[in-house]
């Protein structure tokens, strides 16, 4: 069975794409369609279906990477990143990948810096915990404030506690550990965030906080998984964008006074 979302990639290796937080960046997919250990009703990959998704074994992501570092020499490429069909750390062979993907890269463009873009989930995994060290540049989801919100909205794997999340973060906050915490806006899509705007901002401060990453980016929800409402959803960001950017730069006023640095991509 298959996926029909235009966001979906098809291969192992897919790029470069142009990432507002990277420039030019190629992809490493570790899925064929959307794997992943969260559920959230804003991803762009559309709804995790059980039993949909599988592994690319990590021979072909190798090969296939290799490939590409042989025949695209010429290509720009400001990184390479660790993302695609959803959560690359849930892979079972995810380390070996990594580590075979940077000694090949090192072999063809090694000034080239790495990414990765996770949920944090499997971060007391110890040799999950070990390989992301590896990679030079490591963004973390976290936007949600409370158990209910998290089951409501990221709708995670039933075994996925919140405060383990947490838990995970400040774990690699107090390890030393240099990465961005990443927090989608999405006070514009859902009602009970426009509801509830300043009560829930505070609350989610007063958790980034207690966790105290290096720094912070603050970014919008630009793609739809149904592609027939990217209008729809261009025009709710534009309708909202003033709203928007106040509630940014209250997030990042209030980080900065705290000596947490903070970045915006609207």
């Amino acid at each position: 069975m298959s996926v029909t979302n235009p966001y979906i990639s098809t291969s192992a290796v897919y790029g470069p794409v142009n990432s507002r937080r990277l420039g030019r960046s190629l992809g490493i997919n570790f899925f064929v369609n959307k794997v992943c250990n969260y559920n959230c009703i804003y991803c762009y990959l559309g709804k995790t279906l059980k039993g949909v998704g599988e592994y690319i074994p990590a021979h072909l992501i190798i090969d296939e990477f290799k490939t590409y570092m042989e025949e695209h020499g010429n290509v720009k490429i400001d990184y390479i990143t660790f993302c695609g069909n959803g959560e690359p750390t849930v892979h079972p062979e995810f380390s070996y990948v990594v580590r075979e993907i940077i000694q090949i890269k090192d072999i063809y463009r090694k000034g080239i810096p790495t990414a990765l873009f996770s949920n944090a989930t499997t971060l007391h995994i110890n040799e999950v915990f070990e390989t992301i060290k590896l990679i030079d540049r490591k963004f973390f989801k976290f936007d949600i404030v409370n158990p209910d919100l998290f089951n409501l909205i990221n709708k995670p794997d039933k075994e996925i506690d919140f405060k383990k999340v947490i838990d995970n973060l400040k774990l690699a906050s107090s390890s030393g550990v240099k990465y961005t915490l990443d927090a989608a806006i999405i006070t514009y899509l859902l009602p009970v965030y426009t509801k509830n705007n300043s009560k829930l901002i505070d609350e989610w401060l007063n958790i980034v906080f207690d966790i105290n990453p290096p720094e912070v980016n603050l970014y919008t929800i630009v793609y739809h998984p149904d592609i027939f409402e990217e209008d729809k959803l261009k025009r709710k960001l534009k309708e909202s964008k003033e709203d928007i950017q106040k509630i940014a730069n209250y997030i990042k006023d209030q980080l900065e006074k705290g000596g947490i640095p903070c970045k915006i991509y609207i």
